[in-house]
């Protein structure tokens, strides 16, 4: 082989063996907190007791058009000679928030009288059609006295919202927080449960005390947060991190309760900060569950019209995974919060494009995140668009500021290589001189 290609296989070895040369680009920065002028804007849980239903009944197969709401008990379940009968019940949530994020729900009802032990499940009464029964009408055949169920005992989700197994007198419970969640968002929705034995061809019966009870009426607790996705009752945690490479800036927003898979249409994550003079804000828009629309807009600071920067849509997204813009100028990373711990939606874009759309320096300012629900899916700008506000990290009037670390005009890297490559050069001419 000619000495000058043993020379340029040589360099080609020392610059494939070099770590840390800009021809290999970091992504997914690491993060750290940052702090602002404010604290971060969190809620602590709230539980709410609500301490009688707002309505109760039940209804019989062998009476099908007798109303029994003004009765203390109210039945549940089957024999030979009453046949099949089912409580009904439902609770005014107004109380609550109609923007709170219902952490956990529980239904709970006092058994007045027992037989033997049996299973008993809580079901959503049909929301459409609507089904607004009523305490003083409802049968076995008509949900207001007027119109008839679709199903004669009543129209409901076939599936339990959950189950519950009764083995004594008390008070039992039935989780039901999704179905919270959506009554309390959505209270128009709000027909309560039916709850029937999840066996209705054995003789297993018991009688659940109503309001009209003097003691132990039903009730239902809710654990709420009164800001969606917000930092769950954490006192001095910053709800906003930033972290950079030689690559990317990365900057995230900490939640709580939040989940790639329970993400709903409209949704929203917006991430603002200024470099320079000029205004960046980094969108990520759910259009559904594990799904959504990400995108970079730009402006100069101070003005007011907003450009369209890199954008890029996902579908099937899944916690902790990053997913990047076709050009690689944008990503996104979701991830879920756990037990004890907070979830994330943490946006990046490249440093260099960042500058061609007008950032000049290493400082960023005046970063704040927000959440919103409800949010336009169709044009991605900054703002609500039609939106609730959630949450902002750091709230009021206060911003945070982060400093990248400057990239060097002449990379390290470089400077390594072409000390290296010196003693190699000596020695290949010198090789070369003694070959002639």
């Amino acid at each position: 082989m000619p000495k000058r290609e043993i020379a340029v296989c040589l360099i080609m070895l020392i610059l494939a063996g070099i770590p840390g040369l800009p021809t290999v680009l970091a992504t997914d920065p690491s993060t750290s907190d940052l702090s602002g002028t404010d604290s971060s804007d969190y809620d602590s849980i709230t539980t709410a007791t609500i301490t009688s239903s707002s309505a109760d009944s039940y209804m019989s197969s062998k009476s099908a058009d007798t109303n029994y709401g003004t009765l203390t008990t109210m039945d549940v379940g089957y024999s030979p000679s009453a046949k099949i009968r089912r409580a009904i019940v439902k609770f005014d949530l107004t109380s609550i928030p109609a923007n709170a994020w219902v952490d956990s729900a529980n239904v709970s009802l006092y058994v007045a009288s027992f037989s033997q032990s049996f299973t008993i499940g809580i079901h959503r009464v049909q929301q459409s059609p609507a089904r607004a029964w009523t305490e003083g009408n409802v049968t076995w055949n008509k949900y207001d006295g007027t119109n008839s169920w679709t199903n004669a005992g009543g129209d409901f989700n076939g599936t339990a919202t959950s189950t519950t197994t009764l083995s004594s007198s008390g008070y039992w419970n039935w989780t039901a927080t999704y179905d919270v969640r959506n009554f309390v968002q959505t209270s128009s929705t709000n027909y309560g449960w039916i709850l029937k034995s999840t066996t209705e061809s054995s003789s297993y019966a018991v009688a659940l005390s109503t309001k009209e009870a003097t003691s132990n009426k039903p009730k239902i607790y809710v654990s709420y947060i009164s800001s969606p996705y917000d930092i769950v009752g954490k006192t001095g945690v910053n709800g906003l991190q930033a972290g950079e490479d030689s690559d990317s800036l990365a900057i995230a927003m900490r939640l709580g309760d939040f989940a790639v898979s329970s993400m709903t249409s409209g949704d929203k994550y917006e991430i603002n900060f200024t470099i320079g003079n000029e205004d960046f804000s980094m969108l990520f828009v759910a259009t559904g569950a594990s799904e959504g629309k990400l995108k970079l807009c730009y402006k100069e600071h101070g003005t007011s019209t907003w450009n369209d920067g890199d954008s890029a849509t996902f579908s099937s997204m899944s916690s902790g995974t990053r997913y990047a813009s076709s050009s690689g100028n944008i990503a996104v990373k979701l991830t879920d919060s756990t037990p004890g711990s907070y979830g994330w939606v943490k946006l990046e874009a490249k440093r260099t494009y960042l500058t061609e759309l007008g950032a000049a320096g290493y400082t960023v300012s005046e970063i704040d995140a927000i959440s919103y629900q409800g949010s336009s899916t169709s044009t991605l700008r900054p703002g609500a668009q039609g939106g609730t506000k959630m949450d902002r990290c750091p709230s009021g009037s206060g911003y945070a500021t982060y400093s990248m670390t400057p990239i060097p005009e002449f990379p390290s890297g470089i400077l390594f290589l072409i000390l290296l490559m010196a003693p190699v050069n000596v020695y290949l001419r010198k090789r070369f001189r003694h070959a002639k």
